[in-house]
């Protein structure tokens, strides 16, 4: 019982970065504890811009993050395995790459084997068709490699960070405690209802009055209670709602976004936010509400162009990072120093991209996955 408490204390915390995003480097702290590791960042790879950006990050040394973004982002091995995770994944680093290969790269002898670290656990919590964003935790040497354990305390915690995540790019609830609330959440584009635990509405914006009005996903129902016309999804509402009143643990960590099905068939995400304690009591005073419920349409999943490629090719985990390698470092030379492998063993696995996608020449792959860029994205 002592472990749910802190999990669900953590998750508290987590929802309350939703909120008020300067709280994620004492998240990240929390992180850290919880799976007595060394460092934790909330980090994104871009691989059109060919680079990486930690937004929050606790226990790393500004001098080798600063390293990691002027130089080693483009080399990292375990990049091109970031692009092909999938939205909600939980994986280790020795998952992606064998450690004993992993230790004779560039990027583990001049970057990670300077501070010691040995493994992460990390979740996918977004994606679009050029850049990942995700969640790490390292362990540093003294601390040992994580196990099955750690992947398990990061499944517990992963939809809850998605969540915050997701809730933080709609919205800074930070402003609502200003006074301003209809002019701060009547400009967005999603709807956001504050309801009570009986889900009665205390509170619509604009774009949710209008979405109940349209009544192809929710409706105003008989004494202004919320209705999802997706009956599924009505049911976990109605269990969410009822559970963010009694504030217990165990509720705070069995919450997941709910998917919402429209009347025409298009699918919406709904993220419901409890306001009953931790800092988001601030928040659900201005409305005496219980939760919060933001409601916007799933986006597409789009994979990345290399991640296409490797499933396109059915390219093997080793010729990943090789082509890779081709589009950041070039030459053969720089591929076996970059990869820690022989040139023989380069030119081996780009022979073998050569077949596979009938192509000739290394600048052939590069075209190749530019060319598989998706032209939209919604």
């Amino acid at each position: 019982m002592s472990d749910l408490i802190a999990v669900s204390d953590l998750i508290g915390d987590i929802y309350d970065a939703a909120l008020d995003p300067a709280l994620w480097p004492l998240v990240l702290e929390r992180i850290v504890q919880y799976f007595k590791a060394a460092a934790a960042v909330l980090y994104v790879q871009d691989i059109h811009l060919r680079e990486g950006q930690f937004y929050f990050s606790y226990g790393d040394d500004p001098y080798f993050t600063r390293l990691y973004l002027e130089k080693y982002a483009r080399i990292n091995p375990l990049a091109p395995h970031f692009l092909v995770t999938n939205v909600g994944d939980v994986f280790r680093a020795g998952e992606l790459i064998p450690y004993e290969e992993l230790k004779e790269t560039q990027f583990f002898k001049e970057w990670l084997q300077p501070q010691q670290y040995t493994e992460f656990v990390a979740t996918t919590l977004d994606k679009s068709a050029t850049s990942v964003a995700f969640i790490s935790v390292t362990r540093d040497i003294t601390q040992g490699f994580m196990d099955d354990a750690s992947v398990e305390r990061m499944r517990v915690i992963a939809p809850h960070l998605r969540r915050a995540v997701m809730i933080g790019k709609i919205v800074d609830l930070r402003k609502v405690e200003a006074g301003n609330f209809e002019s701060v959440v009547n400009g967005l584009l999603d709807a956001v209802l504050l309801v009570d635990a009986r889900r009665r509405i205390v509170y619509a914006n604009e774009s949710a009055t209008r979405m109940m009005s349209d009544a192809k996903i929710i409706r105003r129902g008989k004494g202004d209670v919320l209705q999802v016309n997706d009956t599924e999804a009505n049911s976990k509402l109605r269990d969410a709602l009822a559970g963010s009143e009694r504030a217990e643990p165990e509720l705070e960590v069995r919450g997941t976004a709910i998917s919402v099905r429209s009347t025409d068939g298009e699918r919406y995400l709904a993220h419901v936010l409890p306001l009953t304690s931790g800092a988001r009591r601030l928040s659900g005073a201005v409305r005496s509400a219980a939760a919060a419920v933001f409601i916007r349409k799933a986006a597409l999943d789009l994979p990345s162009p290399l991640e296409t490629v490797a499933k396109l090719y059915r390219l093997t985990p080793a010729e990943l990072r090789v082509l890779y390698a081709v589009m950041e470092a070039g030459g053969v030379s720089a591929i076996s120093s970059m990869l820690g492998i022989s040139e023989a063993t380069v030119k081996t696995h780009i022979q073998h991209l050569f077949e596979k996608t009938g192509t000739r020449r290394q600048t052939d792959l590069v075209k190749l996955v530019a060319g598989h860029v998706a032209p939209i994205r919604t």
